[in-house]
Order: structure tokens, then C-alpha cells, then sequence
């Protein structure tokens, strides 16, 4: 009987070789994928039974996955895997059944592919228990001292966005599903062990070499936010409303704990009055790391930090990392309890944690750190749109919309070439422009409460930002978040003394990789009086290649501003005197209006010296006084010398240093 059953075995092969010899050449080399199109299962739960071994910088273990088919017939599974060995996979069936081997697995092309030996119904939980070793190439990095730097410490962290977890485990690693994670690690003794969730227990081993530490997440994340990290740190925790704020720096450090994080229950404060969430998990911890290859990463719970941010308080002076640790704590809102459901809507991620750490600032700092902010960073973005790259995006979309279809055309088309922060940001500010501060207050609470728990897209925001707005503000997300570019302008100003009138001509100039751009814009005009500036603004709406708009007053204006506050990214071309851009500069009572002077003073070169070097000497913001040492340090002549070495006297750190450089 059994050479019967090697013989059929046999002839069962030779059949299988001689099918896959007839089938065509492009279904023998067809290489499964697995997508966001492709996955046929839910992950509900991920178990991680590890061994940190650092001698071979690797893991091994098991990985326990909890899942649902969501189709019928459900016999073959595929998860992401990379430099791993696998050894075995169990099937544990719902119901307590016993568990049993798999019929069949391999590893190939970043894929474990899992014959379960009996197909499943759509909805009932199986759980898969896959033993594996994992030598991973990035995703979980190792380091300890050597002979030539004994001074690196005895450390482990992990780095999972956007595709690396999959390096140290298997799982579906995608952004759009949602796990709950448990992680069992066994490091050498005394190595302490930070993961996502609540610290369940450590256990020492009985030759007391070994602790084994257990962390447990409860509620949801994507599976990129798992989080492990292990090494010897200063440990500190405080009280912030009934939940604890856990700071881990380098053993010895501990001293700079409360200047470089002692802001953070305010920040806590903050984000959730202005959500109306309150903080949605029941821990938060910051780890410092060795070499950390980014600024942060905001790991649910659990924010990963590089070295960098740490500073003692003589360096606070001129340092700070607040900005980094709000931008990672708001992540644990928008990114953790909220996570775009794919990579090209990753600004609902980044873009959010930028506008709402500039929010902080604003806050804190008053309004004209927010307006510097989002200057600096919508700058960034524009300076690197080109006509070139937006030509290429488009040409891109458009061969997407023929392969994938016309539900690209709702997908971000220049938010994922590296604007996710910048111009992601940006749009926010715009969109709180057009509906004004309070409804787009409400806008984000309701945006916040009603897509918690789940991967949201700007389809989403775009609902829900109108329920509160009224109007429709598709218009905005066609041109900012479908589209690219911004507008670029030419504005002539006049004044017509017969008439008591000012005239404004506006002409959209970008190419057509932008199109036009429909959008509301306050035009300022500022009076000089014995008592002071006196101000009259309106607001106009552009939306034409050129248009006039006519202001009737009085008198002639000394101040002219086209879009005060700067809430639009553009660029513009508005010609003014020396004499119209000193009073600008000098007098403007927004903060961005005065730094558009000082850039157009600047290409007046020794002429316009004077009227920078009295912003230099009295202009009460920092950003406005560093920024005119700047320009002054290009124009070589005695009196920015002077002005250069008067303003090494300033009572800013940032603005001496602008002298210095201005002076080399």
C-alpha cells in the first residue's frame, strides 16, 4: 500500500509539471501580490513571542495572527514577510479547536504564502502560529559598543513606516487595517523594554540573566505603529489627568528630562480642549534612542525620539525640541486614532500634525508665530514645485486613471511627493481661512469623533468639514489637495486722486500645470494718522486670469496689503517704492506684511540699507529682525556693516547668530 501511495504521489507531480509546462508564459511566471486590492482578510489581533538576540541581530519566536476571511472559501492566506526564515505554521480553528499544521508554506518575493489545509467561511476567526527567525535589513536596529566606540549603548528600536515592519514579523503591513498587539520580548538582563499599550509584567529568568517583558495594546492601530525598543534608560514618569507621561532617556541623562519635555502635559492640554478628544489611550511614553534614523515617530502610545531632541537649559536658549514633541504627540490624534487609509493620503497624517503643532504655537506664542510658521513651511513647498515635476505628476495621473480607473482622480496628486507636511498643512490653513476660525474648530471636532477608530481619506474631511461649513468646498479640494501648484501673481496698485479711489489689478501668471485658483483674499489698507495706523480691510474673491477691483475712501493709503496674514501659498509681484516698502517694514501691523517688504527692500540693494537696518534695530519679533540681519549680510556695504555690528548687541540668540553670519 504505501509504494501505491509513493507511486500515485509520483505520477501527481509529473502531472502538476506537465499542467504548469502548458500554461501560457505569462501565467507561469505570474508572481502573486498582496494590496490593499488583494487582501481578502481582516487582521484582528497580532501576538509577538520574541527573543531579542544580539549577537546575531535577529529575533526569533512566534507570531501569533488573529484574522477574519472576508470572502468564502477561504483556504490560502499571504502575508508580508522579508528577511525571514520561517519554520512552521499552525492553524488554530475558532472554538478552542485543536490546532494543526498547515498543508504547505514558503517565503518568496517579500510574501509568506500559506496553504491552510481546509478553506474557511467568510467572518469566523482562525489564528495563525507562525515560528520564524527574522534577521531583518531595516524595520528593527540593532547596536552595542565596540573596542573603537565603546560609548554606543546596548540597544534595540524599531522603525516601521512606512513598509519596514514586515522585516521583523509577519503580517499584512498596510495602512488600511486595524489591529489590536500584544508583544512578549526576552532581552538580557538589565535592558528594559518599551512597546505600544500597557506593561503587563516582567519576569525574571531563573538564572536572573533574562527579563521577559509583556506589553498589551487594546485598542486598535495599524499595524506600521508596532513599537519595540530595549536598552538601559533614565526612566522618569508624572501624573497627567489620571494617565502617566513615561520619559526614557540614556542612563546618566535624566537631568535634561524636565527642560526637554516639561512642556508636554501642556501640550496634552491643548490638543485635546482644541480636538475635543480627549487623549484616546491610557498611557504615553517618549524614548530617546540611539542613531534614531528620523526626528520621531509617533508609535500608538509609544513616540520615538532621536537624540537630537535632548538639551539642557543653557542650550534652551536657543533650542528647543517642542516642535518636534507636539508634532509627534498630535500623531496619537491624526496618524494613531486616525491613519490615512493609504499612502497617498498620508497628509492626513503629516500634514495635520504640522498645522496643529503650529496651532500649539499659536497658543502659546501668539498669533505671529503661527503666521512665521506657516510661512517658512508653505515656502518650502513652493520653492520645489516646479512646472517640471508637476508635468510629470500629471502625465503619471493620467496613465493611473487609464489602468486603475476614474476613481484616481480623487486621490491627491501632488500631496505625495514629499508635500505631505508643507503643503498638507497649508490647505488646512487655507480651509480654515474660508470658514473661519470657530466652524473650522467645529469642522475638526466632528472630523475627529465621527472617524475615530478607522483609516480615513480627504473624501472623508472634505463630508465633514461641509456639514459644518454650510457650503460646498469642493472647489478648494480640486485645486489644493486634487491638484498642483499655486497661483503666481502680478499685482498693480493705483491711485486715482480724482476719484478718491484705489484700483487693484490682479493677473494669475502660473503655467498650466496649475490652472487658476478660486479663493478669498483680504486686501488691507492701512492710514497714517497723529493717533496711529488706521485700517480698513475688505475681502475679495479671485478666481479670473485678471480682474480690477476698485476701493473707494477717502485718502490714499500708506500700507497696501494683498492677502494680509498670508493664508494663501504664492508668489507674487507687487512693485512699491523705497519710501512705500520702509513704511511697510517698519509699520505694518501684520507680521508677514512686514517680512514681504524686508525680501523686496532686499533687492533694492544700499539703498534700501536705512530702512533695514532700522527693522534690524527695532522691530519687536524676532523672525522679522533675524530675517532683515539676513539681508543685510548680502548687501556689502559700511552701512550694513554697521547695522550687522550693532545687531550683535540683540537680545536674541537667532538674530545675533544672523549677525555673525551676515558679518563673515
Amino acid at each position: 500500500m504505501r509504494v501505491l501511495h509513493r507511486v500515485l504521489a509520483v505520477t501527481l507531480v509529473v502531472l502538476a509539471s506537465l499542467l504548469l509546462a502548458a500554461a501560457s508564459p505569462q501565467e507561469a511566471r505570474k508572481t502573486p501580490s498582496l494590496t490593499p486590492e488583494s487582501r481578502d482578510y481582516d487582521q484582528k489581533h497580532i501576538h509577538l513571542d520574541l527573543e531579542i538576540e544580539f549577537d546575531s541581530r535577529s529575533v526569533s519566536g512566534t507570531c501569533r495572527i488573529t484574522l477574519a476571511p472576508l470572502r468564502d472559501d477561504f483556504g490560502e492566506i499571504l502575508l508580508h514577510s522579508q528577511d525571514t526564515t520561517v519554520f512552521d505554521v499552525r492553524v488554530l480553528p475558532p472554538g478552542g479547536a485543536e490546532a494543526f499544521p498547515a498543508r504547505s508554506f514558503r517565503v518568496t518575493g517579500g510574501l509568506l504564502i500559506v496553504d491552510l489545509g481546509r478553506d474557511f467561511p467568510k467572518g469566523e476567526d482562525l489564528t495563525l502560529e507562525i515560528d520564524y527567525r527574522a534577521t531583518p535589513s531595516r524595520g528593527l536596529y540593532f547596536f552595542s559598543p565596540t573596542d573603537d566606540h565603546p560609548e554606543i549603548p546596548l540597544q534595540v528600536w524599531s522603525q516601521g513606516e512606512a513598509r519596514n515592519n514586515r522585516y521583523w514579523f509577519p503580517c499584512y503591513d498596510q495602512p488600511d487595517d486595524r489591529i489590536t498587539s500584544e508583544i512578549m520580548a526576552r532581552v538580557p538582563a538589565p535592558l528594559e523594554v518599551i512597546s505600544n499599550g500597557k506593561m503587563e509584567s516582567v519576569q525574571t529568568s531563573d538564572d536572573g540573566k533574562h527579563l521577559r517583558y509583556h506589553f498589551r495594546m487594546d485598542q486598535r492601530h495599524v499595524p506600521y505603529l508596532v513599537s519595540l525598543i530595549a536598552g538601559e534608560f533614565d526612566h522618569q514618569a508624572v501624573d497627567w489627568d489620571g494617565i502617566p507621561l513615561h520619559t526614557y532617556v540614556p542612563k546618566g541623562q535624566g537631568d535634561l528630562v524636565e527642560t526637554t519635555f516639561g512642556r508636554t502635559a501642556g501640550m496634552m492640554d491643548f490638543f485635546c480642549d482644541y480636538t475635543g478628544q480627549r487623549y484616546p489611550y491610557s498611557r504615553y511614553s517618549q524614548t530617546t534612542v540611539w542613531e534614531f534614523i528620523v526626528g520621531g515617530m509617533e508609535n500608538t502610545t509609544a513616540t520615538t525620539l532621536n537624540l537630537r531632541a535632548l538639551h539642557d537649559e543653557r542650550t534652551h536658549i536657543d533650542y528647543s525640541a517642542d516642535g518636534l514633541i507636539a508634532h509627534e504627540l498630535v500623531h496619537q490624534w491624526y496618524g494613531d486614532l486616525l491613519t490615512c487609509l493609504n499612502w497617498n493620503e498620508l497628509w492626513l497624517n503629516e500634514g495635520f500634525a504640522t498645522y496643529f503643532t503650529d496651532l500649539y504655537f499659536e497658543s502659546v506664542e501668539g498669533r505671529e508665530s503661527l503666521l512665521t510658521r506657516r510661512r517658512g513651511s508653505a515656502d518650502s513647498w513652493t520653492r520645489r514645485s516646479t512646472p517640471q515635476r508637476r508635468k510629470k505628476m500629471r502625465e503619471d495621473r493620467e496613465r493611473e486613471v487609464e489602468s486603475k480607473g476614474e476613481s484616481m482622480r480623487r486621490v491627491p496628486l501632488e500631496l505625495p511627493h514629499g508635500h505631505n507636511y508643507g503643503k498638507g498643512a497649508s490647505v488646512l490653513h487655507i480651509l480654515r481661512r474660508v470658514m473661519g476660525d470657530e466652524k473650522f474648530r467645529e469642522g475638526m471636532r466632528l472630523y475627529t469623533a465621527s472617524r475615530k477608530d478607522t483609516c480615513v481619506t480627504s473624501e472623508q474631511l472634505r463630508a465633514d468639514l461641509e456639514s459644518v461649513h454650510g457650503e460646498s468646498l469642493q472647489g478648494i479640494f480640486d485645486e489644493w489637495v486634487y491638484g498642483a501648484g499655486y497661483p503666481e501673481f502680478e499685482l498693480e496698485w493705483e491711485w486715482i486722486e480724482a476719484e478718491k479711489a484705489g484700483l487693484l489689478r490682479v493677473k494669475q501668471v502660473q503655467d498650466e500645470t496649475s490652472g487658476l485658483f478660486h479663493v478669498p483674499v483680504t486686501v488691507a489698507f492701512h492710514h497714517e494718522t497723529p493717533a496711529g495706523l488706521v485700517s480698513d480691510r475688505k475681502t475679495i474673491r479671485i478666481g479670473k486670469q485678471e480682474e480690477e477691483f476698485r476701493f473707494p475712501m477717502e485718502e490714499r493709503p500708506a500700507i497696501v496689503r494683498f492677502d494680509e496674514g498670508d493664508w494663501i501659498p504664492k508668489k507674487a509681484e507687487f512693485p512699491k517704492s523705497l519710501e512705500e516698502l520702509e513704511v511697510q517694514a517698519l509699520h505694518d501691523p501684520d507680521v508677514t506684511g512686514r517680512l514681504d517688504a524686508i525680501d523686496a527692500l532686499a533687492a533694492m540693494k544700499e539703498a534700501a540699507v536705512p530702512a533695514l537696518a532700522k527693522v534690524l534695530a527695532a522691530d519687536p519679533q524676532e523672525k522679522v529682525r533675524t530675517a532683515a540681519a539676513n539681508r543685510l549680510g548680502r548687501i556689502r556695504s559700511d552701512g550694513s556693516l554697521q547695522a550687522l555690528l550693532d545687531g550683535l548687541e540683540d537680545e536674541s540668540a537667532a538674530v545675533r547668530g544672523a549677525a555673525v553670519g551676515g558679518l563673515g
